[in-house]
């Protein structure tokens, strides 16, 4: 399988007139670009509307962060709020769909705690989702914590797995010559080191990172993993098949209806989730573990519903018979 790159870049290449670069991130292999919202005072890191255009034009995806300076996220939640509200008003006018989620930096060594009343700040404008950018400590918390849902993960402050052990989503090269923590919560991955003359980072793709283009359909959403909640529809439709297969008669006595019905909706549902359950790409940190568990519960459920079900109900249903004198 193809491992996918997006680069990120925080200044602007002459805003917009330097097609160069543009070309050389094209030619780099990378699907799409991670580009900054800051207020205008911050400098040029910004993006406008014409460096937009030219990535567009080259077909590359291209999502947005914000960040005014490292340590912003600590300084709670009216500082969240504020920088979502302007992050939001410069996303519309450039032309991003509110389906497109925005990023907060978190660019210093942090914990969730720290943090957390930065992004529910930037939650209350309600208009896209908010994603935090940080080290492992900060995704696996804000995310595994029902914060945000999904993150983007840095290699700086988040451990070595050879001294701290692998994370919730196994490891990853850091780039940096040793296995990086890696959360199973990421769908991007940044890299230590530079590519493209040494102008951009280099990023990992995990999951849908939300890079959009106007008329070019999202790599990832081509072949995208199964999220939990559509492993979580597959079960229980599933077992409600299983489950309507069978009926009791006046006896007590389980009768099963067509046999080729009850095949089918094991095999449906096996079917449909085995592949994540043996899955090793991308994405398959995430959607693995309750794939396993759908697949052996819907494995094991014929089991009980032929032998140990059709046991219970006719030794719980059975009538007690007249006493005769």
């Amino acid at each position: 399988m193809t491992v996918e790159t997006v680069v990120d870049y925080s200044w602007g290449r002459d805003f917009g007139t330097d097609q160069s670069h543009v070309d050389a991130v094209k030619r780099s292999g990378a699907v799409g670009a991670m580009r900054y919202g800051c207020y205008p005072a911050d400098g040029a890191k910004q993006l406008r509307a014409p460096e937009l255009a030219k990535l567009w034009a080259a077909g590359l995806l291209v999502g947005m962060v914000w960040e005014t300076t490292a340590n912003r996220s600590a300084q709670g939640y009216s500082a969240g709020r504020d920088d979502a509200r302007e992050m939001n008003r410069q996303m519309d006018a450039l032309g991003f769909p509110a389906t497109v989620p925005a990023y907060y930096a978190v660019d210093f060594q942090a914990t969730a705690g720290q943090v957390q009343e930065y992004i529910r700040g930037a939650q209350s404008i309600g208009l896209r989702e908010v994603r935090p950018y940080g080290c492992y400590d900060v995704i696996e918390g804000l995310c595994g914590g029902g914060i945000c849902r999904v993150g983007w993960q840095c290699a700086a402050w988040s451990g070595n797995a050879n001294r701290a052990g692998k994370g919730s989503g196994g490891s990853i090269d850091s780039g940096d010559g040793y296995p990086s923590r890696l959360s199973r919560f990421a769908v991007l991955f940044q890299h230590v080191g530079y590519v493209v003359g040494n102008t951009c980072d280099r990023n990992t793709v995990l999951g849908d990172w939300g890079g959009y283009c106007p008329g070019v359909t999202h790599p990832q959403e081509e072949d995208m993993p199964l999220s939990d909640d559509d492993i979580t529809k597959v079960a229980r439709a599933s077992a409600g098949q299983l489950l309507e297969l069978i009926k009791v008669d006046g006896n007590g006595v389980p009768v099963y209806e067509d046999g080729n019905k009850f095949r089918a909706a094991v095999v449906s549902a096996v079917g449909s989730v085995l592949p994540a359950a043996v899955s090793e790409g991308i994405g398959s940190q995430v959607q693995k573990p309750l794939a396993i568990v759908v697949v052996t519960g819907m494995m094991v459920a014929p089991l009980v519903i032929l032998i140990t079900l059709p046991v219970l109900i006719s030794y719980f249903s059975r009538r007690p018979k007249d006493n005769v004198r």
